[in-house]
């Protein structure tokens, strides 16, 4: 009984999991600006949303319900924290800075909901929402100086053009383990 409910929310358990730990980190940027805890909570869910799609097909428990979450989980950890993290982190660069980061987060709104509604799931359709977000997150901790603004205003931009584009990526398969 209790191996059956675990194989049919197992995956799921997993998205809401990450789904509280991209809240956690929003919040924390929100209140305390803890630029480090978000970085490494938006690199922790990229392995996340990796594991809970491996559980689903491993499990066979893939479902509507799950792949709702799993966009949910991605606009969240992919979108709206490195968002934050990055008005966090160039927040002084006023307006522009703004209104690229709320560019950034309805691209990724975008992206997600024509990924959704695609159900075609041996294809992605535009650069992956963990890809954009870590590549966000990265310019604004790691990449660029923050005296910048062009570069990141370029490099996001592209970012955005890359999520928007549907060119299509072969998604990774991975053989079950034997």
């Amino acid at each position: 009984m209790m191996t059956s409910w675990l194989r049919r929310h197992a995956a799921n358990s997993v998205t809401l999991f990450g789904i509280s730990l991209a809240l956690f980190a929003g919040i924390n940027l929100l209140v305390f600006e803890a630029v480090g805890v978000a970085t490494l909570i938006v690199f922790l869910c990229a392995g996340i949303d990796g594991l809970d799609g491996w559980l689903a097909r491993r499990l066979g428990s893939a479902s509507t319900v799950g792949r709702i979450l799993d966009a949910v989980h991605d606009l969240l950890a992919f979108g709206v924290v490195p968002g934050l993290l990055g008005l966090v982190v160039l927040g002084d660069y006023g307006h522009h800075m703004f209104m690229l980061m709320t560019a950034f987060v309805l691209a990724m709104l975008f992206r997600l909901a024509r990924s959704v509604l695609r159900n075609r799931p041996d294809t992605l359709l535009g650069l992956p929402a963990p890809f954009a977000g870590m590549s966000l997150v990265l310019a604004c901790t790691v990449l660029f100086e923050a005296d910048e603004p062009l570069h990141y205003t370029v490099f996001i931009l592209v970012i955005i053009l890359l999520m928007l584009i549907p060119f299509p990526i072969k998604r990774p398969c991975f053989p079950p383990s034997a």
